[in-house]
């Protein structure tokens, strides 16, 4: 394999883990988002309990 060929091969693999990282942090942050809202909609008693695990379980399962 010649230089120029494997630099470029680099040049991919370190774009898709840029790709992979933004994604994966952009679903972590939005789970997060919606598990925090939940926990403060629960503690002033606008949402009932089973509400909130219900909505956790599927955030978890979207994520």
């Amino acid at each position: 394999m010649k230089k120029s060929e494997f630099t470029k091969m680099l040049k991919k693999e370190n774009k898709a883990f840029k790709n992979f990282y933004l994604y994966g942090g952009t679903i972590i942050f939005l789970f997060l988002a919606i598990i925090i809202i939940n926990v403060l909609l629960n503690l002033n008693e606008l949402i009932p309990l089973n509400v909130f695990w219900i909505n956790a379980a599927l955030a978890f399962v979207v994520a």
